[in-house]
């Protein structure tokens, strides 16, 4: 029960115009840093969250994970959803608009890592079943 109280209040958190970061830094213990921007609708559901300066979450994404780690100018797209055990974004990675990276079992081993400055362009699908690592500049489409 306490779960879905916590769910049902982090997606309330996404229709704040302001002070989305202060309450889940406040409230749910999240690391994030100067500059970050978390656009209107943008749900993020985790229970581990770390977000460097300058990054950005566009309107109207959904990032459902255990750990997520976000490095220096991180981009997340709008209309994007994502939903792992775990996250991990280099600096300046960049996940483009409208992509799917689902997991379908949910277990730990569904994990994405990416290393600096790569990309995953707009409307990809990826099913992360077992972890998959990205290098340093690659792009994905």
């Amino acid at each position: 029960m306490a779960h879905s109280i916590r769910t049902m209040f982090l997606i309330l958190i996404s229709v704040l115009p302001l002070g989305k970061q202060f309450v889940y830094k406040a409230v749910f213990g999240a690391k994030i840093g100067r500059n970050v921007r978390i656009g209107f609708g943008a749900v993020l559901i985790f229970q581990e969250l770390e977000i460097a300066d300058h990054c950005s979450i566009k309107p109207l994404s959904l990032v459902r994970v255990h750990k997520a780690r976000l490095g220096l100018r991180a981009k997340i797209g709008s209309l994007t959803r994502i939903t792992l055990h775990s996250l991990d974004l280099g600096p300046s990675t960049t996940i483009g608009s409208q992509v799917s990276i689902l997991s379908e079992t949910g277990d730990s081993r569904c994990q994405l890592s990416a290393g600096a400055e790569s990309w995953i362009f707009d409307y990809c699908y990826i099913n992360p079943a077992r972890p998959i690592r990205l290098g340093r500049n690659v792009g994905v489409g």
